[in-house]
């Protein structure tokens, strides 16, 4: 997921029964593969029955998951094969997006094929809340932190955001802007944000410190999807001429706290100003969040910095060395601030 490259999984195999249950796999010996084998037998026969693309059918049509199988280990076979779901459709909607950047037609007046996939996050979204509350073994970090990259990579073309950003060059660039300037006017761009602040939050919260190997590939992700919506939404509104008054009436939506009135008036409406909470202001106020402060996604530099000190916060305090793969984003990132900045998006 995290390479965006063509998924190894291919449709068919959705069809084949679950696999069987991960400790049987990493039983050590056969006396210790056989009595899990037999524990778990009862459950055998139903399980059998069960596929991938039957289970997701269940939970799309009833909202209850499969229940005879380990929670944790289904979701996160569950969640693997639907970036698969999630890579097809993005294929698509970037070719159709990119090979007519002049048309003038709006991409809403296109079939959404993604509503199918955006109910199903949802309803495993739901799931892992309750799940959370009830059984919070079945619940970890890692899975929290993938269905929030999925949900994300669904609404966000992450491949022409790197585009944008100078991956492959000025030209593919410049290419990929028109696409890029119509996504951020919609509703899909404003979900991508609400999601990668909830990857933000996530991200905070989880256990694992510092932030190491595939976490921290989604945090850029995540920081791209900010940095290019608050870089282009901001070159948009100045060649539009709206008053930049208009910003100072507008209601904070938090996209890294809770879920409120104001991030659903955001994201159905597009009112109010995306942020994102200050670290280093929460830490001045010891961790008071009344008294910490938000930076806006139009001040695409400050974002980008703040995500960054993400990465490298956990290893400054002198008793961890910043691992190669950490070092590298969180440098490229600040590239990035610095870009932004240049332009007067600080």
């Amino acid at each position: 997921m995290t390479r965006m490259t063509s998924p190894t999984m291919s449709f068919t195999e959705m069809a084949l029964p679950y696999p069987e249950r991960n400790e049987l796999w990493s039983a050590t010996t056969a006396d210790e593969w056989k009595a899990l084998f037999l524990k778990h037998r009862p459950h055998q026969e139903a399980r059998t029955k069960i596929s991938l693309a039957e289970d997701m059918r269940i939970l799309i049509s009833e909202g209850n998951s499969h229940k005879n199988c380990d929670a944790a280990w289904r979701n996160t076979i569950l969640l693997h094969a639907i970036w698969r779901l999630i890579w097809g459709h993005r294929e698509v909607e970037d070719l159709l997006q990119v090979s007519r950047p002049d048309s003038g037609e709006s991409s809403s007046s296109l079939p959404s094929r993604g509503e199918g996939l955006a109910k199903l996050l949802n309803k495993i979204r739901l799931e892992l809340e309750l799940a959370s509350t009830l059984r919070p073994a079945d619940v970890t970090g890692d899975i929290i932190l993938t269905q929030e990259f999925l949900n994300m990579a669904l609404h966000a073309p992450i491949q022409s955001l790197q585009a944008f950003a100078g991956k492959d060059g000025v030209a593919a660039g410049q290419r990929v802007y028109p696409m890029l300037e119509e996504w951020t006017q919609s509703k899909s761009a404003r979900r991508a944000v609400w999601h990668a602040g909830q990857l933000i939050r996530a991200t905070r919260q989880a256990s694992t410190k510092p932030i190491q190997e595939w976490r921290v590939v989604i945090v850029y992700h995540a920081s791209l999807v900010f940095w290019a919506y608050g870089i282009i939404s901001s070159i948009r509104q100045k060649r539009d001429a709206i008053p930049d008054s208009a910003s100072l009436v507008k209601m904070t939506v938090c996209l890294d706290q809770e879920p409120d009135n104001t991030t659903r008036r955001f994201i159905n409406l597009g009112e109010g100003e995306p942020c994102l909470l200050d670290l280093a202001s929460l830490e001045a106020s010891q961790d008071d969040f009344t008294e910490a402060q938000n930076v806006p996604l139009r001040k695409a530099s400050s974002i980008m910095q703040t995500t960054a000190r993400m990465l490298t916060d956990d290893t400054t305090d002198g008793h961890r060395i910043c691992p190669p793969l950490t070092e590298s984003f969180a440098r490229l990132m600040n590239e990035l601030a610095r870009s932004a900045k240049a332009i007067g998006l600080g």
